[in-house]
């Protein structure tokens, strides 16, 4: 999506902008509290909660590639996967080819985590995907699609990608 130019339709009633405004808003406040479930089940930050889920996602991670996915600089990722290393959940090492590259895998411990993690958000999330309706959920899906191509292009104050 990057590089991708957001036009704005000046015939959009602002009624209907506020609404739209006010229901991301409160969909994100309630995605919150589901992270906040999810962190609390390991006795993890939100942060390192994320930064887990994506490294367990991907098996090797490079420092660079993990700070992408959770939208951070390298520096408050390095803060993250240096809590995360010193609590004995990811194993931090020099790329064998590039000593300029970080790769993070799980250990142990780590792995016992995610899993619980990934076990724990899937059951949330399937209570709150089989509460749809069932004819409504490829459309629910579908928005959802469309939220995440333009939400990264939008910048506050107006500004874009």
């Amino acid at each position: 999506m990057e590089g991708k130019h957001v036009t704005f339709d000046p015939q959009i009633d602002s009624k209907e902008v506020a609404r739209f405004r006010e229901k991301v808003r409160l969909l994100e406040r309630r995605l919150g509290l589901l992270d906040l479930i999810q962190s609390e089940c390991c006795g993890l930050s939100l942060s390192q909660c994320h930064a887990l889920v994506e490294i367990g996602r991907s098996d090797s991670l490079s420092l660079g590639e993990l700070s992408q996915r959770l939208g951070l600089d390298k520096s408050t990722t390095s803060r993250v996967v240096d809590s995360l290393v010193s609590s004995g959940n990811v194993n931090r090492k020099d790329h064998p080819e590039d000593r300029r590259v970080i790769q993070l895998s799980l250990t142990d411990m780590g792995k016992e985590k995610f899993e619980r993690i990934e076990q724990e958000m899937h059951k949330q999330f399937r209570a709150v995907f089989s509460s749809i309706p069932k004819e409504k959920r490829m459309q629910v899906l579908e928005s959802i699609d469309v939220l995440l191509q333009t939400l990264p292009t939008i910048r506050c104050c107006g500004g874009s990608q």
